[in-house]
């Protein structure tokens, strides 16, 4: 009876625990706290100097990207540039936005930054562990986050947060469910065409 007891909770345990780790899962029950703790997670500390754009509102970041895609990392290298590091991150395109991007495309991404597991504005770079919504900006066949790091945004919980310093981070974005984030998206791209 001892024995079948624990093969019963082994079982269960095999089950559960795989199913509590999808990449996409959705948990779309979150209390604010909870929203605001995530937040609080994804905002990095102020950084030296300034960056070239820096954008006040969503409107703006999503107008000048080429293209906004949702992504997962597939692999990742740093390169150096003139003794510069960059992240080089080889995404594959889950859903567009905007753009003419298609789902299964693998792109490459370039990040300044990738010395000791730090981007620009240390910031984490691209984790498979999570998809991003990216803000994208197209040049010679790699793709550029608009603003940096400000287009940047981590998909946690079912939840959209942006990823960024404490200076740099929109004021008026509160993160939100995938759902209307990528619907207001579409509807601010729609604006413009």
């Amino acid at each position: 009876m001892k024995k079948a007891s624990i093969c019963l909770v082994f079982s269960i345990m095999l089950l559960v625990i795989p199913a509590g780790c999808d990449v996409n899962q959705t948990i779309e029950t979150l209390s604010p706290d909870q929203v605001q703790a995530l937040n609080e997670e994804e905002t990095y500390s102020e950084i030296m100097g300034e960056l070239f754009i820096t954008y006040t509102e969503r409107e703006d970041i999503v107008n000048d990207a080429t293209d906004i895609v949702r992504v997962h990392l597939q692999s990742s290298e740093v390169k150096s540039l003139g003794g510069y590091p960059q992240t080089h991150s080889f995404l594959k395109v889950e859903e567009t936005l905007k753009g003419n991007l298609q789902a299964g495309e693998t792109i490459e991404v370039i990040e300044e930054g990738g010395i000791g597991d730090y981007l620009l504005g240390d910031l984490p770079p691209i984790r498979a562990d999570n998809d991003y919504l990216l803000h994208l900006k197209e040049s010679d066949g790699v793709y550029y986050v608009v603003g940096a790091y400000q287009g940047r945004f981590i998909i946690r919980n079912g939840y959209v947060f942006q990823q960024g310093t404490v200076d740099a981070k929109l004021q008026t974005y509160t993160p939100q469910p995938v759902e209307l984030f990528t619907d207001e998206v579409e509807e601010i791209v729609r604006s413009v065409d």
